[in-house]
């Protein structure tokens, strides 16, 4: 169905028979961690039609069913199975569904100006070729536990693993291996004194290489995420064991258990003992 681009206008159609659901940063507080602003997927009727002008939010729209198009360089292009549509903030965002049968995607919302935003220093739309399965099945589980179960520790899991099928999407790179074998490493063993000294070296690359993959891959400093997955397994550790908050502790990486709570706090947002507590009230 063609569209007229020279008069393009804010436009939201969504159509009687679209189906969609989401989860804003409102709902799940873990999105905010990434500068996330709304996660979600949809199967959209042969209406479905969406115009941003002068957007200021960066969008990922990844689609794996039917087919749409997308505006690109004032062109509309064709966005089918395996195919994701890029739009930086500040840019005219356009797509419609282009069949009767439905076009089904999910898409991930990031605030423009957000530190974590991986679509920050794009300057104009693009449209390149992907795996959609992986991020599928990360909004997937994100929107199920978000909507049925409402464990926010499972949440923040599911809300890492879009935020970095997003980045390998937008960088069009997968893991470096060396940085899943040695990142590996430190969760077999989260007890040691895990340095970016040891951490490159494991890895067999400078320490500025390691730093700026991790954060190209992760959207992370090393030490943010050697923080996260400790706090992670915490987390596990206080829902699942009875083990002591000072032996929970020690089995993380921390020798003293007020700078361990400490971490806690920041990366969750509530201490240990907090934590564990809310988990029991929530057993009643």
């Amino acid at each position: 169905m063609p569209r007229n681009i020279l008069n393009l206008r804010k436009k939201t159609l969504i159509g009687l028979n679209t189906r969609e659901e989401l989860v804003s940063s409102q709902q799940c507080s873990s999105l905010d961690h990434y500068g996330m602003r709304v996660v979600g997927k949809l199967e959209a009727d042969e209406t479905y039609e969406i115009v941003r002008e002068d957007a200021d939010r960066s969008r990922v729209l990844v689609c794996w069913a039917g087919e749409g198009e997308v505006l690109i360089d004032n062109e509309w292009q064709s966005c089918g199975p395996g195919w994701a549509y890029l739009t930086p903030h500040r840019t005219v965002q356009a797509y419609h569904s282009s069949s009767k049968d439905p076009w089904e995607f999910c898409w991930v919302y990031y605030g423009g100006e957000e530190e974590n935003n991986p679509l920050k220093s794009m300057e104009r739309p693009q449209l390149t070729h992907v795996d959609p399965q992986a991020i599928k099945q990360a909004v997937e589980g994100l929107l199920h536990e978000a909507h049925h179960l409402s464990d926010d520790g499972i949440q923040k899991q599911w809300v890492d693993l879009i935020h970095t099928q997003v980045i390998r999407i937008v960088t069009g790179h997968a893991q470096d291996n060396r940085l899943v074998e040695t990142w590996g490493l430190v969760q077999k063993d989260l007890t040691q004194n895990w340095t970016l000294e040891t951490l490159s070296a494991h890895a067999n690359l400078g320490k500025k290489q390691f730093y700026r993959l991790c954060v190209q891959t992760y959207g992370m400093t090393p030490t943010k995420r050697l923080a996260a997955l400790r706090m992670r397994r915490a987390e596990a550790l206080l829902g699942y064991t009875q083990d002591t908050i000072k032996s929970i502790c020690y089995r993380v990486g921390y020798e003293d258990p007020f700078a361990f709570s400490t971490a806690f706090k920041r990366v969750i947002g509530v201490s240990p003992s907090e934590y564990r507590k809310e988990l029991s009230h929530g057993d009643d």
